[in-house]
């Protein structure tokens, strides 16, 4: 996580049931931008944020079932030009 804020901006309760829901709203240099939302049980939004956080890494597997050959793997990656640009 690179950046976080949160404000309340509504009461919470004792007892009220709360929940949180997280968006993707965007990316910013090859980073996730989120967010975040809780509402009480009247569906009234209690707390909002914000947050930028690294984007998973791109893993590629291969079960060695079927026709593989040395190097797929690299052949594969050489032609995903988004792959090249973010990931080496």
């Amino acid at each position: 996580m690179l950046d976080f804020s949160t404000e309340f901006v509504g009461m919470v309760l004792p007892r009220d049931r709360l929940t949180t829901q997280v968006k993707h709203v965007g990316m910013r240099n090859g980073r996730m931008l989120l967010e975040i939302s809780t509402r009480n049980q009247d569906e009234r939004v209690v707390l909002k944020g914000k947050a930028e956080v690294t984007s998973p890494r791109t893993v590629f597997v291969f079960t060695g079932q079927g026709s593989a050959s040395v190097g797929m793997g690299m052949v594969t990656c050489s032609r995903l030009s988004s792959f090249n640009r973010n990931d080496n």
